[in-house]
């Protein structure tokens, strides 16, 4: 185990590209625990208001679960397509602020889960 551990060093002090693949990896892993669990209890804080029925909050979390997983196949051959013409050291960032801009509009646009912002987030 030590060796492993000494090795991977090595190679992340060696090549900065092995920092950007962690990096990314990392900021890829959150995505599916905030869709799975975050999103289902976000929807369904509206029903105890009464603003959306039960019915329609899991209609909301179905509609959005099966949008991602019809687009996901499309979008990963297009970061596929990306990330082979452009270089890491600018793709990454790039993802990166995507992220944000896409956080800062949930924030910003998205007060209630049957708007339309919804569905382009």
């Amino acid at each position: 185990m030590l060796y492993l551990t000494k090795r991977i060093w090595s190679l992340m002090r060696e090549d900065v590209k092995y920092i950007y693949c962690c990096l990314g990896s990392l900021a890829l892993a959150i995505f599916p625990l905030l869709t799975t669990m975050y999103l289902p209890l976000w929807v369904t804080s509206f029903v105890s208001t009464g603003y959306i029925t039960q019915k329609e909050s899991e209609k909301i979390v179905a509609n959005t679960a099966l949008a991602t997983t019809v687009a996901f196949p499309f979008a990963l051959v297009f970061v596929f397509f990306v990330s082979d013409k452009v270089k890491p050291h600018i793709l990454v960032p790039c993802a990166f602020f995507a992220r944000a801009f896409a956080v800062m509009v949930f924030l910003m646009f998205v007060k209630v889960p049957d708007t339309p912002w919804m569905k382009v987030i």
